[in-house]
């Protein structure tokens, strides 16, 4: 395995009330000698701080090792650590931007590049998945070329879509006020509008719940499917028996279903 860790993808941005600023980072792993594998960026949970991404690093070895190119990233998920709208969804897809731009040299095919997003990382991950939007343009911050943000696959793990499942008081901290005090940017991240609008993105989607997940339970899933296909676009619904909110990272079957997804040699 050939692991980088700590890899700076923007220039120093804010990212905290004090007025830090922190350039936001990645890691990358690859098999040794690759050539050609789908490439996955993985996103956290959330709202958390920066440098929590590092817990989906077993998940990212284990995908690795079946044969892709793993970029794990960090993102500001909250106002406190400098996100909100449009920063949060700007550098989940400037982390797309950086993985297309660097894939190929550890072995990667940057046109099959996947986002899998956990938990909360689900609301910023399926917005930029389905918009036709490219958060990525005019972010100076992003250290990555003019190549295309949104990925050609979505896989939600344990993952929230839409406002129905965050909380009300948040959203409005998140996308700078209520949503008659700032309609575009409400509009801009409402994953069931953007799912049937028109010239949406139509990735392939995968979406993994834990039958024992509290927090992000089938329902969640099954829901932001009925949106997807509402939209024409294709998804795949599946459960993890026995799974939880954090299980379900560790269990077989969830690594077995995202390679499958991204077309693995291990799948």
């Amino acid at each position: 395995m050939v692991e980088k860790n700590g890899i700076p993808f923007t220039s120093p941005v804010p990212c905290g009330a004090d007025g830090a600023m922190c350039a936001l980072q990645l890691d990358t792993f690859a098999p040794p000698a690759a050539k050609g594998l789908p490439v996955v960026v993985m996103i956290p949970g959330g709202p958390v701080p920066l440098g929590t991404r590092s817990y989906l690093w077993g998940l990212a070895r284990l995908v690795a090792w079946k044969g892709a190119v793993v970029f794990t990233a960090d993102y500001r998920s909250g106002p406190q650590w400098g996100g909100g709208y449009p920063q949060t969804f700007a550098d989940v897809a400037c982390a797309i931007s950086y993985a297309r731009d660097n894939a190929a040299q550890l072995g990667g095919d940057p046109t099959r590049v996947t986002l899998l997003a956990h938990s909360f990382g689900g609301f910023p991950g399926s917005v930029v998945s389905l918009s036709t939007r490219d958060f990525s343009v005019n972010e100076p911050a992003c250290q990555a070329g003019a190549t295309r943000s949104r990925p050609d696959a979505f896989v939600g793990v344990a993952a929230v879509y839409g406002f129905d499942h965050i909380g009300a008081d948040f959203l409005t901290q998140m996308l700078g006020g209520a949503r008659d005090t700032v309609p575009a940017a409400w509009a801009a991240t409402d994953v069931q509008a953007l799912a049937t609008a028109k010239g949406h993105p139509s990735p392939n989607v995968l979406l993994l719940a834990g039958t024992n997940d509290a927090v992000a339970p089938m329902t969640t899933a099954d829901e932001f499917a009925a949106d997807l296909r509402a939209g024409k676009i294709g998804v795949t619904v599946s459960s993890v028996e026995g799974a939880d909110h954090n299980s379900i990272l560790s269990d077989p079957t969830t690594l077995d279903a995202i390679t499958s997804v991204i077309g693995a040699r291990g799948s």
